[in-house]
């Protein structure tokens, strides 16, 4: 059995597991999707949740803030002779903590 990789993967995964009714651990064998996200996928669609949309609050976090970084780069704008990482480095963390 061949799979097109134009396709993504959660779409395979939907077409593979409720049209053709294979196992996960054949999923995982076919599409090479870890059986931990093949659980996750499961559970999501049992429970009439749309795993192709992204939920919020995953991914990384901004390590430095908006503002932060506008301060930073005004003050290097403004003294780029005198901006070494080091002085930068103590203005961003006492303005972030």
């Amino acid at each position: 059995m061949t799979l097109e990789n134009s396709i993504d993967n959660k779409t395979r995964f939907v077409v593979i597991y409720q049209d053709v009714t294979k196992t996960p651990t054949r999923i995982n064998k076919l599409l090479g999707i870890p059986l931990s996200t093949i659980h996750s996928w499961i559970k999501c669609l049992q429970d009439d949740e749309d795993i192709f949309s992204v939920k919020p609050g995953r991914g990384r976090k901004r390590a430095i803030l908006g503002e932060v970084r506008n301060n930073v780069a005004r003050t290097v704008k403004r003294t780029p002779h005198r901006s070494s990482l080091r002085s930068l480095g103590g203005t961003i963390w006492d303005e972030s903590h």
